[in-house]
């Protein structure tokens, strides 16, 4: 797959090749990020243009970019990734870039606003028109617009486009729109056009746009992150907790001091398959459970925690026992709480970021479990600087995405 992005997070095209028989094609017309910063919601690379600034280029590589920008005394810092998409079993599905805004208030007062995520797809794959199918899923805190070739029925030969965008405040209306080409249209009204029997899917094919809305209050001198993602797939479109590219994120957060402790609350449907889930990163976690118990523990690849020497350790009723990076370990007995140590303090992730360390779980038994995810934190001397969550990508293998940069003049 090969993307061509700006320096401000625009997608100007997307050539995707999927798994299976489906020859490589265009999926991607329009894709930006906007924000109400300035009078009017406006996309980011307008308003640092009629500021009279421009975009400072920090590293770049054929799989990652990395920019600075600012916007009326916001500090905008982009890390745009690409990595492979990956089942549950950690088999390549398809693509995922991820583009972390980490924006830091240089003023003297908060500073509130919305950011907005939008992408005009159009799948040439499976067929040549602009129509396409798509919906909405909505689950364990992710809200995931997507659009396929297909409405119903897809098989392993059919493919999807999504997006997802964290970080901010709840937003509990005005959160999404799956609806006609073209262009941001604002406010976003929760619906999926053409979705006749209200199931969250498309019933009548058309040229769909999708976009995503996230509200941000910023504190003085404070950094906060706003993370989006476009997943490029084969097949089933994934459900949230599926995989580690799409995890599902707390329903709750208690602040014990200044330790946030989250919550999920996890339906849970299968014994075999695991549930990723994914709070804040620090050097460590405490993970415990009521209403179930854990059969087994997954690290996270190193696709998407480069950590340094990709081991873990867990601990658990008076045992340690060292994991591998992507390595499941299946407990002797199912246990109500374990540990997770070993992060490498060095990688400094966003302790913000809700898509920072994904972690799989498996249950022991059926029905509803209620897990709690507490960091295990340590002070540094120097503040932390946000890397992406994936460094690493299979060049030339299957979901392949070099990074094209695209200069553009004011």
């Amino acid at each position: 797959m090969i993307a061509e992005v700006s320096e401000y997070g625009q997608i100007f095209s997307a050539s995707f090749d999927p798994i299976g028989p489906v020859g490589s094609g265009s999926t991607v017309y329009d894709s930006y990020v906007s924000s109400s910063l300035g009078s009017l919601v406006s996309d980011l690379e307008s308003l640092v243009n009629d500021a009279g600034t421009s975009a400072s280029i920090l590293s770049q590589s054929d799989t990652q970019l990395r920019t600075r920008f600012s916007v009326n005394q916001l500090e905008f810092t982009l890390t745009q990734t690409l990595s492979n998409a990956l089942s549950s079993s950690s088999v390549v599905t398809g693509s995922v870039l991820t583009q972390e805004f980490a924006i830091r208030n240089l003023t003297n007062v908060p500073v509130s606003f919305d950011m907005f995520r939008y992408m005009d797809g159009d799948l040439y794959l499976t067929d040549q028109t602009l129509d396409d199918g798509g919906g909405v899923i909505q689950a364990g805190g992710q809200v995931l617009p997507y659009q396929t070739d297909l409405l119903d029925g897809q098989t392993a030969e059919n493919t999807f486009l999504g997006i997802t965008a964290t970080g901010g405040n709840p937003v509990t209306s005005g959160r999404f729109s799956v609806n006609d080409c073209c262009g941001l249209d604002l406010p976003l009204d929760d619906m999926v056009e053409n979705d006749f029997d209200n199931d969250g899917v498309i019933d009548q094919a058309y040229d769909v746009t999708l976009a995503l809305r996230n509200t941000f209050v910023v504190p003085v001198n404070a950094t906060q992150t706003y993370t989006t993602t476009t997943i490029w797939g084969s097949g089933e479109v994934p459900t949230p907790g599926s995989s580690e590219n799409l995890p599902l994120l707390p329903d709750n957060t208690t602040m014990v001091g200044n330790i946030p402790v989250w919550t999920f609350e996890i339906p849970v449907v299968s014994v075999t398959e695991p549930v990723w889930i994914d709070p804040i990163v620090a050097v460590g976690y405490t993970y415990t459970v009521t209403g179930n118990a854990f059969a087994a523990v997954i690290a996270p690849s190193l696709a998407t925690i480069p950590d340094s020497d990709g081991t873990y350790t867990i601990s658990f009723d008076g045992m340690t026992v060292d994991i591998l990076a992507g390595e499941t370990y299946f407990f002797a007995t199912p246990v109500t709480s374990f540990t997770l140590t070993g992060i490498d303090i060095g990688l400094d992730i966003d302790p913000l970021d809700p898509l920072a360390f994904p972690t799989g779980v498996i249950f022991a038994t059926l029905g509803t479990a209620t897990v709690t995810q507490t960091p295990i934190t340590v002070e540094t001397s120097t503040p932390p600087i946000p890397l992406p969550a994936s460094v690493f990508l299979m060049l030339g293998g299957i979901g392949a995405l070099p990074i094209l940069r695209k200069l553009r003049s004011a």
